[in-house]
């Protein structure tokens, strides 16, 4: 599919089809970052090597500077056009690709903080917080401690930070040495 998409880039871009070339442009940049976040999920599932980490951080890393040149060079040949053409090339610019560029750049950076050893992490619901308190024997529980992690009774008798694993179990890690 990045293939197909680099070809009708390619394609758009001898034949003048300045605006195709840059949806093309679109199109190839989000297939390589599915391709890249497919690749990187399915390592994890086989528990990588630290080589295979390294591997994916300095792939990410490139990925996303090319994105990123790749997108400023585009939006330069797009804008190279004549000057009477240059304000609607603009506003099609602002209107409708800046926002998907601002998209893919979120993406990989999102990604990048992944790979190089960020977490991903959704909020746990105050029932699945419970449910864990409960599970490991923490003791009172009450909603009136949370806006306040220095409360007293909160504080000692519940260290750590709530989680939920890729698969969309809540979790909790305490203390880590």
């Amino acid at each position: 599919m990045v293939h197909d998409a680099d070809d009708a880039a390619y394609t758009a871009q001898e034949t003048s089809s300045h605006r195709q070339a840059l949806q093309c442009f679109v199109y190839s940049q989000r297939c390589k970052f599915v391709q890249f976040q497919f690749n990187y999920q399915m390592s994890h599932r086989r528990d990588p090597d630290a080589e295979v980490l390294v591997e994916f951080k300095s792939e990410a890393d490139r990925s996303l500077q090319e994105f990123e040149h790749g997108a400023r060079d585009a939006r330069a040949a797009y804008l190279n056009g004549s000057p009477e053409q240059r304000a609607s090339r603009m506003e099609w610019l602002s209107t409708d690709w800046d926002s998907s560029i601002d998209e893919l750049t979120k993406a990989w950076e999102s990604i990048r903080t992944a790979v190089n050893g960020g977490v991903f992490y959704s909020e746990v619901s105050f029932q699945e917080m419970q449910s864990i308190v409960k599970a490991m024997d923490f003791g009172a529980f009450d909603r009136k401690y949370l806006p306040v992690p220095s409360f007293t009774s909160w504080s000692t008798a519940h260290r750590g930070h709530f989680y939920r694993c890729p698969n969309g179990h809540p979790y909790v890690i305490t203390e880590v040495s």
